[in-house]
């Protein structure tokens, strides 16, 4: 390829990462789709009953897996992308995974068609500008199946080929599944479930943990870490509360918590967005992505 075919290249697959990685509409497809799929909870008899494994190792594990970091992007598919605002669901189906495919874990796989209709038009515009302009990307494309799927693994982009993993923040993607379960939780549960020892502060408890837990550190190492220091800090002092009080105070400091990793990332996608702008490429909305309802 000619330099300039280098350069659209690269900035092609940072629009992706960028997209895939920090824009919170984008983070909150992702989270409540590994939910929707793999968080299972019913209501039974007034509480909170797992259909299948305990909820809370559900919840946890899930954390567990983000916290993992970014090995490659993998995109596997039947047939060529289609992707139209004129149908819910594109006539050759595609997955997205970024979750440890070095390990050939695939069960975090996203199809496509779940980030249709979610106003997340710059991610989809990326992915297929990627498809036709980065040559890096398809080099690794291999057969996957009989019925015409194909494997794109290894994803490149940058001087080294992996700069673009730092983009990722673990801490971003773990609020915003604990959010969701707790939220959900809140909503669903009987209250007296939800405020009772061993029922949602148990649960507080365990996503706590799992958010404590070590994670891929990346280019938002040291404004995570102040983050969960003052969230573990505030969340300590809730001792002197009664049970309702202090789960309510869990709920707005876990949701204070994600609003502040959002503007952390969402800085880093502002500056992005300055350099690789195109339209439909990286968000072009006047407002910040934290400010978007």
């Amino acid at each position: 390829m000619s330099r300039g075919a280098v350069t659209r290249a690269g900035e092609c697959a940072y629009r992706f990462v960028a997209n895939l990685f920090l824009n919170p509409r984008v983070i909150e497809v992702i989270a409540e789709y590994w939910l929707q799929n793999h968080l299972e909870l019913s209501l039974q008899r007034g509480t909170l009953e797992p259909r299948s494994a305990s909820a809370v190792d559900m919840a946890c594990h899930l954390i567990a897996c983000v916290y993992q970091g970014v090995d490659d992007i993998v995109l596997v598919g039947q047939g060529s992308l289609a992707v139209s605002n004129d149908s819910p669901d594109p006539r050759y189906i595609h997955y997205l995974n970024f979750i440890s495919p070095a390990g050939r874990d695939f069960s975090f796989a996203l199809p496509v068609r779940g980030f249709l209709n979610k106003r997340t038009e710059p991610l989809l515009a990326s992915l297929i500008a990627l498809y036709v302009q980065n040559e890096e990307v398809w080099r690794s494309a291999s057969p996957a199946a009989t019925l015409g799927e194909h494997l794109l693994m290894y994803f490149r982009a940058g001087p080294d080929m992996s700069e673009w993993r730092l983009l990722y923040s673990p801490l971003a993607v773990g609020l915003e599944i604990a959010c969701r379960v707790l939220m959900g939780l809140r909503r669903l549960a009987s209250p007296a479930w939800f405020c009772s020892e061993t029922g949602g502060q148990a649960f507080l408890r365990s996503l706590l943990e799992a958010l404590s837990r070590p994670r891929f550190e990346g280019l938002f190492a040291q404004e995570e870490n102040d983050i969960l220091v003052s969230l573990q800090t505030d969340l300590g002092k809730m001792s002197r509360l009664g049970a309702s009080e202090r789960m309510a105070f869990a709920c707005h400091r876990l949701m204070q918590a994600r609003r502040e990793v959002r503007k952390v990332i969402a800085r880093k996608y502002d500056s992005m967005r300055k350099v690789l702008n195109r339209r439909y490429c990286l968000d072009d909305t006047l407002s910040l992505p934290w400010e978007v309802s």
